[in-house]
This record gives C-alpha cells, sequence and structure tokens, in this order.
C-alpha cells in the first residue's frame, strides 16, 4: 500500500486510490477484499456502458439503493475506512459516494463526485441536467433544489473531507490520536488541489451552463 503522503504528492488520482490510503494511517487494510468488493459492484452497471447518460446515473442510483447502505457511527471510523465499507457495503454517505464513483469508473461510465454543505453526492460528466445520486439513499435528486451549491471534488479534496470528518468525530469521543493523525495527513494534501478541467460545475441556483 502506497503511503498517503506519496500518493497524495502524485497529483490527482482516483479518490479511490487516496482513500485507501488514507484507511491504511489508521488501521490494517485489506487491498485485494476492497479490490473484489468494488468489481462486484462494477459488474452491475456493465450493462450501462452504452446507455445514454440519464440512463447511466439511473443504473447508479439504482444500484446504490439496492447494494449500499447508509451508516454513521458515533465512536468509531470504521464507517470512514473505505475498504471496511466497500467490503460491508456500509459507511457514511461520503464513503458511499467514493465506492459507487470508483465502481463507475470501473464500468467505464463518466461520473464524478461532487459536494457541498448538504453533502456527497455522484454526477455524470456528460449529462446536461443537473441531477445527483444520493448514495446514501439511492435517490435521484436535482442540484437546483438543494439549498447550498455542490462543487465538482479533486481526490485530494474529497480526502479533506474524510479528514475532517475523522477530526470532528475524534474531537466529540476524545480520541487524541485520531486528532493528531488527521491534523498530520492534512499537512500532506496540496493547498490549492487540481480539479479536472473538464468537469463542469454543479450549482444549486441554476443549470450548468
Amino acid at each position: 500500500m502506497v503511503p498517503f503522503a506519496v500518493q497524495a504528492s502524485r497529483g490527482c488520482s482516483t479518490p479511490c486510490l487516496l482513500a485507501l490510503a488514507l484507511a491504511a494511517e489508521f488501521a490494517p487494510v485489506r487491498p485485494a477484499r476492497a479490490e473484489q468488493a468494488l468489481d462486484e459492484l462494477a459488474a452491475w452497471l456493465v450493462g450501462a456502458r452504452h446507455d445514454d447518460p440519464e440512463a447511466q446515473l439511473r443504473a447508479l442510483a439504482e444500484l446504490a439503493g439496492a447494494h449500499l447502505e447508509a451508516v454513521v457511527l458515533s465512536s468509531a471510523i470504521d464507517d470512514l475506512l473505505l475498504d471496511r465499507v466497500a467490503f460491508a457495503g456500509a459507511g457514511h454517505p461520503l464513503l458511499l459516494a467514493i465506492a459507487c464513483a470508483e465502481a463507475a469508473r470501473r464500468a467505464g461510465l463518466p461520473v464524478g463526485i461532487v459536494a457541498g454543505a448538504e453533502g456527497a453526492f455522484v454526477a455524470h460528466r456528460g449529462l446536461a441536467e443537473p441531477l445527483l445520486v444520493d448514495p446514501g439513499s439511492g435517490a435521484l435528486c436535482d442540484a437546483r433544489t438543494l439549498q447550498a451549491p455542490v462543487s465538482w471534488q479533486c481526490c485530494h479534496q474529497v480526502a479533506a473531507r474524510i479528514l475532517n470528518r475523522i477530526g470532528e468525530r475524534a474531537e466529540r469521543v476524545g480520541h487524541v490520536c485520531w486528532a493528531l493523525r488527521a491534523a498530520e495527513l492534512r499537512l500532506a494534501l496540496p493547498s490549492r488541489p487540481r480539479r479536472a478541467s473538464a468537469w463542469r460545475p454543479i450549482c444549486a441556483a441554476s443549470a450548468p451552463g
């Protein structure tokens, strides 16, 4: 397993790779188990590879609704460690978004993660309408109905969100080691994360231009 700081320094990879490296900084990971689980999720999407963008997004929503479950723990962080979330099919919605995006990528569907104050979602890069998949419920929603805007997230931004959640939980339960480790790992992230230039921004106030 490539150390988190090394993986983070390699530029924008997939959120999955960086999230797996992050998980290894907090607990022993079983990458092969996670890879198998993600491949199994991807297999459910292969049939949608040649569908239109909206149909692909709907297939992803169905996958999330049928095979993933939103679980937010109060005093542990297993729901924020990707290898465990992928294997269990349950975890924090942010990690479910990563699992969905990675499964779609492996199936050849061009999606990405978007996020804002109301959480993380999965969106299609080729869809004109700002439809989003809520990975926690498997529901489709329109970004224009959200109270706050969302924007595309690179792997570093996604990792920062995971570390923020771990830090917040560590502070709440008084777990000093988690808090210090999360703070240390944040320093490995670039101060200005790169964005994939081909991705369109999505906002809650208006349709994409």
